[in-house]
């Protein structure tokens, strides 16, 4: 398990490509913020103007592939983008989370 500060590193991330849609905020209306997680926000953009007080917004190469293509190679290759985070969720960007997720909500008996 990948672990910081004896926690379990989860990214919640997503994309927004264009100008479409503002960035939502995933946090607004979360009340209890406690969590036993190591919680980190990407947002996946081909703006450079964009700004947010929640999410990372990381650049994205738009000549590479079309931006639905570009989205979907997020959603099914999270490894590839977070190789240091063990558990990733993905969110559309007007997402609003009623909590924060926690350590018991990642238990599954699946095996990968």
């Amino acid at each position: 398990m990948i672990k910081k500060n004896n926690k379990i590193k989860l990214v919640i991330y997503t994309t927004l490509l264009g100008d479409k849609e503002p960035l939502g905020n995933p946090l607004s209306d979360i009340q209890d913020t406690s969590t036993d997680l190591d919680i980190s926000y990407v947002c996946f953009t081909d703006s450079n103007t964009l700004t947010s007080e929640t999410w990372e917004l990381k650049p994205i190469n738009m000549y590479l592939l079309s931006a639905d293509k570009m989205c979907r190679q997020a959603k099914a290759l999270p490894h590839e983008f977070f190789p240091d985070h063990q558990y990733s969720l993905w969110i559309d960007n007007i997402v609003k989370l009623k909590r924060l997720p926690r350590a018991a909500d990642l238990n599954t008996n699946n095996k990968f």
